[in-house]
């Protein structure tokens, strides 16, 4: 891959701007150094706006967490169908593994809590990989509490951000409420 910034960009191309009329400094152009059309190509680093890209990243990941936990609170399939990869896998609280169409019929079948309350999200992303680890509080309809934490693994794949795998603790709360007996 070849290094190139600023002025040496336009360079490369003869000129001050591309066949968008975008200069070589532009958000467009720089995703377009980071994404790139075609991987044959000789793409520009960037690296002055390394910290903008990740926080659009961000930005993204945390809107598709929100679209994930929306579509598990009410099964919804056709999101879960178009933002999982087809190789995706779920390891779920029990330590049963579901692949893609057995993770969208239990979505069909609704969610198992009564609630759930996101708590805290944390987003790393490293290249084309990033995961999105996030703590939720939830109540069974039975009334138990818990707490939950989750994993989810995103790839970009063909320039959108897919999830392709998922992993998910949950922790009864040690007391019951009133009248109810105590897990075990």
């Amino acid at each position: 891959m070849q290094l190139l910034q600023g002025s040496a960009v336009s360079k490369m191309r003869g000129k001050d701007r591309d066949s968008s009329g975008l200069s070589p400094t532009s958000p467009f152009i720089f995703r377009w150094c980071i994404d790139g059309p075609s991987a044959s190509l000789h793409r520009p680093i960037c690296h002055r706006r390394t910290e903008e890209v990740v926080v659009s990243e961000e930005t993204t990941l945390r809107k598709l967490n929100a679209g994930y936990i929306n579509s598990y609170l009410t099964g919804d399939v056709v999101w879960y169908d178009a933002h999982l990869d087809d190789d995706f896998i779920c390891i779920q609280s029990d330590g049963s593994v579901l692949d893609k169409p057995r993770f969208l019929f239990q979505t069909a079948r609704g969610p198992d809590v009564a609630r759930y309350q996101l708590d805290q999200v944390r987003i790393r992303v490293i290249g084309t990989t990033a995961l999105v680890h996030g703590t939720g509080l939830f109540t069974t309809p039975d009334g138990h509490e818990g707490t939950s934490r989750y994993t989810d693994v995103y790839a970009k794949l063909d320039g959108r951000w897919k999830v392709v795998a998922a992993q998910v603790t949950r922790a009864m709360k040690a007391h019951s409420p009133a009248g109810s007996p105590p897990l075990t």
